[in-house]
């Protein structure tokens, strides 16, 4: 029997000079627009690694756990797709958050591990630069879990 794939992160870099997409969110939001986005980063790598689903009752809940108001969180989710902090289309098609910063990311830090699961539709960068990983491409469509009628 072997191990389970560990597909999130236990950490992640992050640049001490912002760019300018995230200092137009603090600009607009403050502090804790910023601090949205980086929890938003500590939930999408420690989860799956590049992506996390996302619809109104996960905005709910991550409202609550990062204790926010929902409005605040919707508006600043509102201005990140605006500014491409995470891509819109990719969002309106499968309902997750990702962007080709967090994939480059991910990729990088997975480099030295063997086996990887990734989502092809979810897929905005190039990635025949993970040499020595072994792809599992699964469909972002089909659930893991079963329904119980």
């Amino acid at each position: 029997m072997s191990r389970p794939i560990k597909q999130g992160l236990d950490y992640f870099p992050m640049d001490v000079d912002t760019d300018e997409k995230i200092e137009l969110i603090e600009a607009m939001h403050g502090v804790r627009g910023f601090a949205i986005i980086v929890k938003l980063w500590q939930k999408i790598y420690k989860d799956n690694g590049y992506f996390v689903r996302w619809n109104p009752e996960t905005a709910s809940l991550f409202s609550k756990q990062i204790n926010v108001n929902i409005n605040e969180l919707t508006a600043v989710m509102d201005d990140c797709f605006r500014y491409q902090i995470f891509n819109k289309r990719i969002y309106a098609r499968y309902k997750v958050l990702t962007s080709v910063q967090v994939q480059s990311e991910f990729v990088s830090a997975i480099q030295r591990r063997k086996e990887v699961n990734l989502c092809k539709n979810l897929i905005l960068i190039d990635i025949n630069s993970i040499i020595n990983v072994h792809i599992n491409w699964v469909n972002v469509d089909n659930s893991t879990q079963s329904r119980v009628k």
